[in-house]
Formats: structure tokens, sequence, C-alpha cells
């Protein structure tokens, strides 16, 4: 099969292929997104690629409603999840923040400690590993610290509690983040006093006083219930009874009774028992802890009712009311009781959760490597595509190429065979003294000649033919090569053409050596393909043969022979040469 005929077919066949391949990896990249969809429960769908900073905002919404509180979960774990050391450091630390809200859910909703504080553990780990302070972090610390110490009364992890609400305090300046302010400051307050050293927060007290605070409705409240508070303990401390109840009272009429207020409206009353704790009026100090016990009851703060039972006990046992003692001794049993029982249920509905929840993350982990094989294989097709068209660029420019030189072949062998045929009409017509038929195209880098250059033949000088002998005998020669039907038998020899130009077998090897520069076989040959080309070019001839019949036909044994020739005296193959007289026809 020629080159050309190759370069045509394969460049169909590449084509081909290269439509297959598109077709899929276009099946490949909609596979992902279409198998396994169907799994995938539809809370990952609707939060799992959601945007991280939309996704936590959707999270802390949920988180003030306790009936939300798995959603929230749910939300914060999904961000925490996301957590990368390629990740951008705003992203880095809304994952770490969401550990820290986890950890806060835990603790004051779930009530698993444990939990709560492996994860604020964790949260803490990733804050130093990205060396960026983050007061989320360490607020949550300070009031997980802030709950045990008070629970335990232990005076070192009191102490802890309050440097964590102190750096929160500092680290949230800055940030202008003021609800992490209020926070922190306010739980500072209230430690301080209740470990007399409200000394100690002087200095926050100084800057507290210096911010400009948000003008928020929600930040306004805040503001207002840490000022009153701070001054409020201070006149306590101070025996100034009258006007640390007027602040206690202005909190209570000034701040909503809802629950994003309900922990203030339950510690103001905590707050007005321990004035009239120090006024020595302990019926209504209890009285006053029965009214925090009610908010906490009606808002389900657990943990507040808890510490309000243990100041009923000991306030019911000073004033020696022994059933009231042990009817709230019984409550705070019962309630810590209850606590230990509904964290064993929770331990098992914790289990449940992070069971979906890893269930989640593994289809998630199988997306995320479809998703990475997806991106390989679209980065090598990518690049076999780019080499592919790379190729069928080079390949157009050299078949561009190969035509241009075939045009220029076809038309140079073309005009010298039209010459070659007026030569031997003009010999035929008038008896001249022949000249040397003219050469035809040699091979060369690009192109072929139908002789070769005339060697100077030493077996010859011996002759006795003279100049005018070795004419008549080209002539004979020339006449006799005219009988297409003798020169295209594949028996053809040069004994046949002595006989036919009625010359010795020597005397014809030696005028064709000599005149034509080459040996018998070649001088056929030539006129041979000739011949094929006269018939290449008749487009009656050429529409009733193939390639191989032709070359049959012509006196060649084999279809790899006649191409050989062929390219040799014209320069091109012989489907070459009949592409380019179509074309030069059409």
């Amino acid at each position: 099969m020629d080159f050309c005929h190759k370069i045509g077919r394969n460049s169909r066949l590449l084509v081909w292929r290269m439509r297959k391949l598109i077709v899929m990896v276009l099946m490949l990249a909609f596979w992902p997104e279409t198998s396994g969809a169907g799994d995938l429960s539809q809370f990952y769908r609707d939060n799992y690629l959601m945007p991280s900073a939309e996704l936590y905002a959707k999270a802390e919404r949920y988180g003030l409603d306790s009936d939300l509180a798995d959603s929230a979960l749910v939300c914060y774990t999904i961000l925490s999840n996301r957590f990368s050391p390629d990740l951008p450091m705003d992203e880095k630390v809304l994952c770490i923040k969401s550990i820290a809200q986890m950890a806060f859910l835990y603790y004051f909703h779930y009530y698993e400690y444990s939990k709560a504080l492996e994860q604020i553990a964790r949260a803490m780990e990733m804050m130093e590993a990205i060396e960026t302070e983050i007061p989320i972090v360490y607020l949550y610390y300070g009031l997980m610290y802030c709950s045990i110490g008070q629970q335990t009364r232990d005076e070192p992890t009191t102490m802890m509690s309050i440097d964590y609400l102190k750096k929160a305090f500092h680290t949230a300046i800055p940030l202008n983040d003021m609800h992490t302010v209020n926070i922190a400051f306010s739980n500072l307050i209230s430690q301080c006093y209740e470990w007399k050293l409200m000394h100690n927060i002087e200095e926050e007290w100084e800057v507290y006083s210096t911010l400009n605070l948000s003008s928020r409705e929600s930040d306004k409240n805040y503001t207002l219930f840490v000022e009153n508070i701070y001054h409020g303990l201070l006149y306590l401390q101070q025996k100034q009874h009258a006007e640390a109840m007027q602040c206690f009272d202005l909190l209570l009429q000034a701040l909503p009774y809802e629950t994003l207020y309900s922990r203030y409206h339950c510690g103001t009353w905590e707050f007005k028992g321990l004035v009239y704790e120090s006024m020595g009026q302990i019926d209504k100090c209890i009285e006053a802890y029965q009214h925090a016990l009610k908010i906490a009851e009606e808002f389900n703060i657990l943990d507040a009712k808890i510490d309000i039972f243990r100041l009923l006990m000991s306030h019911s046992d000073q004033i020696h009311n022994k059933e009231q003692k042990y009817h709230y001794q019984d409550l705070y049993l019962a309630l810590k009781d209850s606590l230990l029982n509904y964290r064993q249920v929770a331990n098992i509905d914790g289990a449940r959760f992070i069971s979906k929840i890893r269930k989640i993350e593994a289809e998630k982990m199988r997306d995320q490597a479809k998703r990475k094989q997806l991106e390989q294989v679209l980065s090598i097709c990518a690049v076999f595509l780019g080499l592919t068209m790379l190729f069928l660029i080079i390949l157009y420019l050299k078949n561009r190429q190969l035509r241009a030189t075939n045009l220029s072949l076809y038309a140079k062998n073309h005009e010298l065979f039209r010459a070659e045929a007026e030569e031997r009409k003009l010999r035929a017509e008038r008896a001249i003294v022949r000249v040397p038929e003219p050469e035809l195209v040699e091979a060369s880098p690009t192109e072929a000649t139908l002789t070769e250059a005339m060697p100077t033949e030493e077996r010859y000088r011996s002759s006795n033919l003279s100049e005018e002998d070795k004419d008549q005998i080209l002539d004979r020669i020339t006449d006799a090569m005219n009988n297409m039907q003798e020169v295209c038998q594949a028996d053809f020899t040069v004994d046949r053409l002595a006989e036919l130009a009625d010359a010795r077998t020597k005397q014809v090897s030696q005028v064709i050596n000599e005149r034509y520069g080459c040996n018998f076989n070649t001088f056929v040959n030539n006129y041979r393909i000739r011949e094929a080309c006269r018939q290449l070019d008749n487009p009656e001839q050429r529409a009733t043969f193939t390639i191989e019949a032709l070359s049959l036909s012509l006196g060649f044994k084999s279809r790899s022979t006649f191409v050989i020739q062929f390219k040799r005296v014209t320069g091109m193959t012989p489907s070459q040469y009949q592409k380019m007289s179509i074309s030069s026809q059409a």
C-alpha cells in the first residue's frame, strides 16, 4: 500500500478514535454526578456542597434553636471535616470555629462533657498549628472550665477558666468581635466576684469601657447586661445593696424575655439572691433562687438547674427547713442521675449520629476519589488531544508540501513525455539523424529522471560499429520499442529486441548502453513506465483497472517491483501520479 493511501486511511482511523475517546470522556465526566446520587441523603445534597461561610452562618442560626441542635451539629461536622493544610486561611479559621461550636453543643446542649473537651482540645491544637488566635476557641474553653469549676468548687479549674476568658476578651477586640467580648467579660465578672477577685479584672473593665460597641440591638442588650452586673456586683461587694438591686432590676426590665437571653434572666435572679443573702434576708434569697429555677425549667437550662438546686439546699439548711432541704436534695440527685442516664442514651444516639456522619463522609471520599480520577483522565486526554492535534497539523503541512512536490513532478514528467512523443512523430515523418532522446526527470532527493548519466563503457572499445551504424540500429530499436504489445510481454528479452531490430544481441546492448546510459532492463522498464503514465492520464482507461492489474499488463511480475520502478522514473508512486492526473484534469 503506497504512502499517500496509508496517510489518508490512518488519518480517518485517528479521527474515528478521537471521536470515540471524546464520547468516553463525556460519559466518564457525567458518571460521578449521576451514579450513587440516590444513595446520598437529602442533607448531603442540600448542605454538603454549600460554601463554607454560608454553611457556618446556617449552622449558627440552627444553634439558636435547641430543637435544631442536631442540624447545627451536622453542619459544623461537615465544616470541620473540610479542614486541609491547603485551604485559604479564612477557610481554615471557619473549620476550627466549627469544631469549637461542636464542643459548645456537646457541653451545653447534649451534656457530653468528654466529647466536648475532646473537641475543644482538637480545636486548640489546630489553632496553634496554623499560628492564628481564634477568640471563640478561648471563649468556649473558658466557659467549660467555668462550669466545671462551679460544680466542683475547684480553684485551679476556676483560675484556668479566668485565664481563657481573658484571652478570648483580648483577642476578640482587634477583630471587632463584640459578641465574644461581651460573653467573655460577663463570665469573667461573675467568676471573679464569686472568688473575690474583682480587682483582677480592673484592667479589662478600663479597656471595655472605652470600646466603640456595635450598634446592633443584640450587642446593645449584651452591653447593658455586662455594665449592670459589673456595677451591681461592685455595689454588692461594697454592701451598697439598694444600688446593686437597682442594677439587677434594670436588667430584668430591659432584657427581652426569650431564649437568647434566658441565661441572663436566670443569672440576674441569682445575683438578686446574692443581694438578699448579703442583707440577711434568706427567705427572699430562696424566693429569688426559686424564680431563677422557674426560668431554668422553662427554657430547660439543665446545668443552671443543678447549680440552683445546690444553692436552695444550702439556704434551706440555713433556715433549718429540713423538709425543703431534702426536697431540693432529691431534685438535685434526681437531675444528676437523669443527666447520667441521658449521657448513656446520648452515647448510643451519638454513635448512631457519628455512624451517619461517617457514611456521609465515606460518600464524600468516594466522590472526591472519582473526581480526582476524572481530573487525571481529563489531563491525560488533554495531553493526548494536544499531541494529536499537533500531529494532525504536522501531517497536514507535510501532505500539502508533498502534494505541491507531486504536482511539480507530474508537470515535469508530463512535459517530458509530450516532448518525447513529438520527437518520435518527427522522426517517423522525416528521415533525420536521431539526436539523443530528451532526459526524463531523475530521482533526486525529491524526483527522478528517465535516464541515468551515461558512463564510459570500456568493454565496447573493440567494437567495429561506426556512429552511422549505431544510429541505424538505434532507429530500428526505437521503432521496435514503439510496439508496446511486444514490450509489455513478461518474457520480453534483449534477444527478442535484437530480433525485432534486425541486429545482433551484443550490438543492441552496446547501443542502449552508450546512447541511453543504462542496461536493457532499465531501458525496457522506462518504456513500460511511460506507457503506465499514458494509461493513468487517460480517464477512460484508468477507470477499468487497478494498480495491480496495470502492473501485470505492463509485464511486471509483481506490484512491488512496478511501484519501485514507477517511483524511480517519475519520483512518485502510481497512486500519487493518478491523483495528480485526476486533479490536473478536473
